[in-house]
């Protein structure tokens, strides 16, 4: 996978799963946007061992269409595709 710049300022949005997918829940998606590329790249943490999905990211995947996603996990590193979207899973002693 080619490398994603992020201009400077980065653009961090911390987006609320009630106001931006309709829903009543307090979930939230940290989006990361590429002025260069005009993407969103959202980022959730799930801090498990295993390959784990939420459905806000499920739901935001189905809205937005980004052409990656990022899950930082405790320990689970791998990759796959959803609807289109390549999901990173990242382990977060990576950072």
């Amino acid at each position: 996978m080619k490398s994603i710049e992020f201009e400077k300022p980065l653009l961090a949005v911390a987006m609320n799963k009630k106001d931006i997918l309709h829903d009543s829940s307090e979930d939230e998606i940290l989006a990361l946007f590429s002025e260069k590329e005009q993407a969103i790249y959202p980022v959730e943490i799930k801090y498990v061992s295993k390959r784990v999905i939420g459905k806000s990211l499920y739901s935001f995947i189905e809205k937005f269409n980004p052409p990656a996603a990022f899950i930082l996990t405790k320990n689970y590193l791998g990759e796959e595709k959803i609807r289109g979207t390549k999901i990173k899973f990242i382990p977060i002693a990576y950072f």
